[in-house]
Formats: structure tokens, sequence, C-alpha cells
């Protein structure tokens, strides 16, 4: 009795091992100075004070290998449970990929169709119109060139969209099963590519177009991924 208890323990831990090295857990970090970034903390620019209020965006196709792992993942930087995700491996690949911001279908659909809980739904305010669509990046935040947030700041406005701004990134990068994969987002690059006193602002209207697809391409270059 004894040898057969041992025996079903054994096949336990084995099925459970087994179940654990056929995924990889995913996570998207804010990164500032090499060390995870809080929205709602206080960061520089120089001597410029920045505070990120809200950071959200869209990937889209996340792929390793050749196998689509999630049509689209809805990004709420102060959500841990957007930025961490459980993702079936079966084997080692040698690439990820993904969108930054929604293809022309994902684009097309009518937010209101979506429960609550699903990265499209109109819950997430991530939908301006039937005429524009969904936003790709809504980044809401404070400046202040005084060095200290909080009397007399300048807002930040950098929120995304159109078909015309999505972008694809794509990672040669070795990803076994049982891997800890972040996605990370450096601060320090994304800050340095854009001006806070000339680029502050874009809803990605005409007048503020350029303004859009320099967020988008200076935010496609900051982003890395490491694996641990």
């Amino acid at each position: 009795m004894r040898s057969f208890i041992i025996l079903v323990f054994a096949s336990f831990l084995v099925v459970s091992c087994g179940t654990q090295k056929k995924n990889v857990s995913l996570e998207v970090q804010l990164n500032y100075d090499n060390i995870p970034h809080l929205v709602g903390d206080e960061i520089f620019k120089g001597d410029t004070a920045v505070q990120f209020d809200l950071f959200h965006l869209y990937l889209n196709n996340l792929t390793l290998g050749n196998t689509v792992a999630e049509e689209v993942l809805f990004i709420n930087a102060m959500d841990s449970s957007s930025l961490n995700y459980t993702i079936s491996l079966p084997r080692k690949v040698s690439m990820l990929s993904f969108g930054l911001g929604l293809d022309t279908v994902q684009n097309s659909m009518d937010p209101t169709t979506f429960p609550t809980s699903h990265p499209l739904s109109s819950a997430n305010a991530m939908y301006w119109s039937w005429a524009s669509k969904y936003r790709f990046i809504k980044v809401d935040g404070r400046v202040n060139s005084m060095g200290s947030i909080g009397v007399d700041d300048d807002f930040l406005v950098w929120h995304t969209g159109t078909n015309s701004l999505y972008r694809t990134i794509l990672f040669e990068q070795e990803i076994r099963p049982g891997d800890h994969v972040i996605i990370k987002i450096d601060l320090n690059l994304l800050l340095s590519g854009l001006s806070l006193k000339d680029e502050l602002f874009t809803h990605a209207g005409v007048d503020t177009y350029a303004i859009a697809e320099k967020v988008t391409e200076t935010l496609i270059l900051a982003m890395a991924v490491e694996i641990q």
C-alpha cells in the first residue's frame, strides 16, 4: 500500500512538472534607470520632472516561433493582471514578435459587443469613435521643467491610433518552456527620443499626426526582451 502511495505521488510530481515546463510566463514591465517603474512615481529627463498618470497600450498577435500565442493584449501599467500572463510553449523557439496597436480587422470591431473582461471591450476606454476606431497607445501625465511635479505642470497627452500607425516588432531570441519572458519598456529611451516642450500632445489628428508617429516609433525602439 505504501509503495502504491509513493508511486501515485511520484506520478503526480512528474505530471505537474511536465505541465509547468510546457508554459512560459510573460511579463510586460515599465523600466526607469533599469528598475521596474510604478505609474504615478516621479521620474526625470534632465532637470524636467515627469509623472505618468496613465499608461495603456495594445499588443496584438503575440507570436512565439510560428505560433500566435495571444491575439490581443490590453496593457494597463497600473493593473498587474494585465501585465502578467501564462502562455503555452511546448518546445523551444528562436523568435518572439508582436504588433503595437491593432490590425485592421481588430480595429474594425465594435467594443460594445465584447464582455467587460475582453481586451477590446469598451470598459477599457480605449475606443475613440466609429471614425477613428481604437486608441493604440494612451499615455497621460504631467511634466514640470522646474524639477518637481505639483505646481504649474504641463500636461502630457500621447494618444495614438488609426491603421496607419500600427507597427510590428520582432526579436530574435531563444525562448524555452519554463522561461520567464519580460517585455521591457525603457522609459529613459522613450523620454530621450521625444521633446517635452514641443511633443507633449497628440490625438493622432492631422495637426499632430507627426507627433503620434514619433511617439509610436520611439516606443518601439524603447522595447526590449529579457529572459530569466
